[in-house]
C-alpha cells in the first residue's frame, strides 16, 4: 500500500493523524473550526503586518527605491516603461504602475507591494504544514515574522521579498503537485516560475539549485532501490555510443570555456549538470528497457502531457506579456537595437565570447548579470553574510545548525522528513555559498539564502523544544541516557529564548529607530533624512514663488536620485553634469544643488559664491567598512581581544557606532531673496 502513495517528494510525516470523516465533512460544509494553532498563525500573520506597515512611509527611499519607483511613475503617466536589466525584471515596475493608480503615488503606496507579499511569505509555510508539521510549520511562520532582514526588506521597494514569496511559492506548488498530481498544481507552479522570472534575473540561480537537487534526488532514489544500483551501474556502462560521444563534448567544451571565460564555478557547474542529467538519463532509460521498472516510473507516467503543455504556456504568456510591457515594447522580447555578439566593443562590459551585455531583452538579462560578476559592486569579501548574519541572525543560524546535525547523524527520523530537511539543507547551504562566491554582495540579497535557512532553524527549535519537554517513554532507552539529552535541550532552549530576544531587540532598532541609520550594517547607501526636507522644501519655495511647480531648478547629476523621484511633478528641474551645473542657464537657477566633489573641484562661479546662501548636506551614507581589510591574523586578534567582543555588546545594547559612517555630501545654493530654507 505504501509503494502506491509513495511520490517524488516525502510523504506526509507518519506522525501527523489522518483527519476524521467528521472533519472531512465540516470542511465540506463550509464552517471552520477554531483552533489553537490556527488562532496561533493569525497572530503571527496580524502581528508580521503590524511590523512591516507600521510607519513604513517615513524613511527616505533609497537611491533603489527611488528609481523603481520613478519609472512606475512614468508608466503611469503615459512615458512607458522598457525593461533594463540594471533595474531588474519588469515585475515590480509594472504592478508598482498599478498601485499608483489605485492609491496615488508616496513612498507609503510605493512600498505596500512589498509590505503584502513580506507579510505573505510569513504565512507560506502553513500550506505545508502536513509535510513540516503543525509545530515547524508554525516556528517557521513566527521567525519568518520576526525576523530582522525579512521585516526590513518587507519594508523596502525592492524585488528580493518579491522573489522570495514567488521561490516558495513555486515550492510548494511542486511539492503539492508531486503528492496529489492535480493540473491545477502544475499550472501554478509554472505561473509562479513565470513571475519568478519576471521579477529577478536570481531565477537562474534559483533554477540551478533545485534543478542539481532534483538530479541528486531523483538518481539516489532510483539507486536506492533493491537492486537498482546494480542495474543502474551495468546499464551506465553500456550507455549508448552517441550520448557517451556528446557527454564527452561538454566535458570538453568545459575545459575549453572555463579558463576563457574565467567562470570557473558556473561553467564546470552547468557542465556537471549537464553531464549528470546525461548519465541519469540514459543509465535509467537503458533499465527500463532490460528489466521492468513500472513501479519506479509510475509518478511520472501520471504528468499529462497536454497539462504540461498548457502550464507551460501559461508561463510564456505571463513572461511574453511583462517583457513586452504588454506588447508595448517588442524589445524587451528581443532586443534589436544591440547586437547578439558585441563586434564593435561598444558595449563597456565585456563578457566571454564577446556576448553583448547591453542587450535590453530577456537574454541581455543573463549576459549583463553574467558580466557584473567581475565588477563586484560594493567590493564586499566572501565573508560579507558572515557578518551580516552574526549581527542579526543569530537565532536562523544556531538552530537551523543544529536540525542540520540532526538531519544527518539521527538515524531514527523518519524518511519522508529526512528528505524534506535534506532539501532545505541543500537549498540553504548551497545558495549561501553562491552569494557568497558571488561578486556582487549587499544586505537584501542575504535573505536569498536565509529563507531555507530560517526553515530549517524552525525544525532546529521544534526539535529542541520536543526533546527537552518529551514525556513519552522509549522502552529501548534508560532514564540515565534520556536525562543528559533532556538537561542539554533544555539549556540550548534557555539560551534560544535569549536569542529570541535579542532579534526582537534587533528587529526594533533596525526597522523603527534606525531604518535610516548606517549604525545598522544593514542599511546600505541608504538616502539621508536631509534629501526629504530638501525636496520638501524646494517643492514649499516654488509654491511661493511660481504659486506652482515650475521653479527652476537645477540638480547635479551625480546627485540626481533620490530627488528625480521627489521632485516628479516639478516641470522645471534639470540633471546636468557637474561641469554642466556650474556655468549657464544651470547655474542662474534659484535652487543648484552641487555634489560636494564636483563643488569643491570645478570652477564655481562668483554669482553662486556671492548671490546665494550654501548648506552642505548629506546624501547618503552607509556602514564603516574596515572589515574589508581583515585577513585571517587580523581577525583572529580581532576575536581575542576583549575590546572587540565590548563593541559588539555596545552596538547590540545601545547601537554605539562601530567607527564612523561614510556617505556622499552635497551643497545646497539657494538665491538670496527668495525664502530661506534654514
Amino acid at each position: 500500500m505504501a509503494a502506491k502513495t509513495e511520490g517524488v517528494l516525502p510523504p506526509v510525516p507518519r506522525s501527523l493523524s489522518v483527519p476524521s470523516r467528521e472533519s472531512a465533512v465540516s470542511r465540506q460544509s463550509g464552517s471552520p473550526r477554531l483552533t489553537v494553532a490556527g488562532l496561533l498563525l493569525a497572530g503571527i500573520v496580524i502581528a508580521a503586518f503590524g511590523l512591516r506597515v507600521w510607519a513604513v512611509g517615513e524613511r527616505a527611499m533609497h537611491l533603489d527605491e527611488s528609481t523603481v519607483a520613478w519609472f512606475a511613475w512614468q508608466l503611469l503617466t503615459g512615458h512607458g516603461y522598457s525593461y533594463d536589466p540594471v533595474y531588474h525584471g519588469p515585475f515590480q515596475h509594472e504592478v508598482l504602475a498599478l498601485i499608483f493608480l489605485l492609491f496615488g503615488s508616496s513612498q507609503t503606496s510605493a512600498r505596500m507591494l512589498a509590505v503584502v507579499l513580506g507579510t505573505g511569505l510569513v504565512v507560506l509555510p502553513w500550506f505545508i504544514r502536513d509535510y513540516l508539521g503543525k509545530a515547524t510549520a508554525l516556528m517557521a511562520c513566527f521567525l519568518l515574522a520576526v525576523s530582522p532582514s525579512f521585516v526590513y526588506f518587507a519594508r523596502f521597494e525592492r524585488d528580493d521579498t518579491y522573489m522570495e514569496f514567488f521561490t516558495f511559492l513555486m515550492v510548494i506548488f511542486a511539492m503539492r503537485f508531486l503528492r496529489d498530481r492535480r493540473p491545477w498544481q502544475i499550472y501554478s507552479a509554472t505561473a509562479t516560475f513565470a513571475l519568478a522570472f519576471a521579477t529577478k534575473e536570481s531565477i537562474y540561480i534559483v533554477a540551478f539549485i533545485f534543478g542539481t537537487y532534483a538530479v541528486i534526488y531523483l538518481a539516489g532514489r532510483f539507486i536506492g532501490r533493491t537492486g537498482a544500483g546494480h542495474r543502474l551501474a551495468k546499464a551506465s556502462g553500456a550507455l549508448p555510443m552517441p550520448l557517451l560521444i556528446a557527454l564527452l563534448v561538454v566535458l570538453t567544451l568545459a575545459l575549453i570555456i572555463t579558463p576563457v571565460s574565467e567562470l570557473y564555478v558556473p561553467v564546470p557547474a552547468v557542465a556537471w549538470v549537464l553531464i549528470a542529467l546525461g548519465v541519469a538519463a540514459g543509465a535509467v532509460a537503458t533499465a527500463a528497457t532490460s528489466e521492468s521498472s513500472s513501479q519506479s516510473l509510475a509518478p511520472w507516467k501520471q504528468m499529462w502531457r497536454r497539462q504540461w503543455i498548457s502550464g507551460l504556456t501559461i508561463a510564456l504568456a505571463i513572461i511574453v506579456l511583462m517583457y513586452s510591457t504588454f506588447g508595448t515594447n517588442l524589445n524587451g522580447l528581443w532586443d534589436q537595437a544591440h547586437p547578439f555578439f558585441n563586434n564593435g566593443h561598444t558595449c563597456p562590459f565585456p563578457l566571454a565570447f564577446n556576448l553583448d551585455a547591453c542587450r535590453k531583452d530577456i537574454i541581455g538579462g543573463l549576459f549583463y548579470w553574467l558580466s557584473q560578476h567581475k565588477v563586484a559592486r560594493g567590493g564586499q569579501p566572501w565573508y560579507y553574510y558572515f557578518l551580516i548574519y552574526g549581527l542579526y541572525e543569530q537565532l536562523a543560524i544556531v538552530f537551523s545548525v543544529i536540525a542540520i546535525g540532526r538531519t544527518l547523524a539521527d538515524r531514527g527520523l523518519a524518511l519522508g522528513n529526512r528528505t524534506l530537511r535534506m532539501f532545505f539543507t541543500y537549498w540553504g547551504v548551497l545558495a549561501f555559498i553562491v552569494y557568497s562566491w558571488a561578486g556582487e554582495k549587499f544586505p537584501w540579497l542575504g535573505i536569498h539564502p536565509l529563507l531555507p535557512i530560517t526553515v530549517l532553524a524552525a525544525f532546529g527549535l521544534t526539535d529542541v523544544i520536543a526533546t527537552a519537554w518529551s514525556r513519552t517513554r522509549d522502552p529501548s532507552r534508560s532514564n540515565a541516557h534520556r536525562t543528559p539529552w533532556r538537561v542539554v535541550s533544555r539549556t540550548v532552549l534557555l539560551a534560544g529564548i535569549g536569542l529570541i530576544v535579542i532579534e526582537l531587540h534587533n528587529t526594533y532598532e533596525l526597522n523603527f529607530v534606525n531604518g535610516a541609520n548606517p549604525v545598522e550594517m544593514m542599511v546600505y547607501v541608504q538616502s539621508a533624512p536631509d534629501t526629504v526636507t530638501d525636496a520638501n522644501r524646494i517643492g514649499v519655495l516654488s509654491n511661493r514663488a511660481t504659486k506652482g511647480t515650475t521653479l527652476p531648478v537645477t540638480i547635479d547629476s551625480a546627485d540626481a536620485w533620490p530627488f528625480a523621484w521627489y521632485l516628479r511633478n516639478m516641470s522645471n528641474v534639470g540633471y546636468p553634469t557637474g561641469a554642466q551645473s556650474v556655468k549657464p542657464p544651470y547655474s542662474k537657477n534659484p535652487i543648484v544643488i552641487l555634489d560636494q566633489t564636483d563643488a569643491e573641484t570645478l570652477p564655481v562661479p562668483a554669482s553662486l559664491r556671492t548671490q546665494y546662501t550654501r548648506t552642505l548636506r548629506r546624501l547618503d551614507w552607509w556602514f564603516p567598512e574596515d572589515y574589508k581589510t581583515w585577513t585571517w591574523q587580523s581577525f583572529g586578534q580581532k576575536v581575542l581581544n576583549p575590546n572587540s567582543w565590548r563593541a559588539i555588546w555596545n552596538w547590540e545594547t545601545v547601537r554605539t557606532p562601530f567607527g564612523p559612517r561614510d556617505g556622499t555630501l552635497y551643497y545646497l545654493y539657494v538665491k538670496k531673496g527668495y525664502f530661506a530654507p534654514f
